[in-house]
């Protein structure tokens, strides 16, 4: 049996994952300058902005036709000029968990008081859907709204990825 993700080679999957969430930021920023312009300093992403959205990705090697490893991968905001988005690829799981280094002080450009810290989380990427950009900056629209108490129910997926 294979999984979708091992018809990709690494740098197949690190370069589509980055489109996936390039368009993903690009589309959330639609969203928000378009529905919630008044809302824009107080959520959580358009607040980080302008940022760079790194990924690390980390893909097992092959174990057998029966082994289910998905790729993961871990999403941090960092302060930048421009918003942009990189992914670059991890060659072990413990990479994940390192601690994200933080920017020399005095470096960190102007934004928004509300922006919250970045906290990365390790998710499984979700680029193979029919949509995964449009799911992406739904779901993380959905979820600074449910932070604002703006929305009855959280997100349906509750992991995705947005620190």
């Amino acid at each position: 049996m294979h999984w979708v993700w091992d018809t990709y080679s690494p740098q197949q999957l690190r370069l589509r994952t980055e489109q996936v969430l390039t368009a993903a930021v690009e589309i959330y920023t639609a969203l928000v300058d378009t529905w919630f312009p008044h809302l824009k300093q107080v959520l959580g992403l358009a607040s980080a902005c302008p940022a760079t959205l790194d990924a690390d990705l980390y893909i097992a090697p092959p174990k057998g036709s029966d082994s289910y490893e998905p790729p993961l991968m871990r999403l941090s905001l960092r302060p930048s000029t421009g918003s942009s988005v990189s992914v670059r690829l991890v060659s072990s799981e413990d990479d994940l968990y390192v601690p994200v280094p933080p920017l020399p002080p005095g470096n960190e450009p102007a934004r928004s008081p509300w922006a919250r810290p970045s906290t990365p989380v390790v998710s499984t990427p979700e680029v193979f859907d029919d949509a995964p950009a449009t799911e992406y900056a739904y779901t993380w629209l959905h979820e600074d709204l449910h932070r604002l108490h703006l929305t009855e129910h959280g997100p349906r997926r509750t992991k995705s990825g947005l620190p």
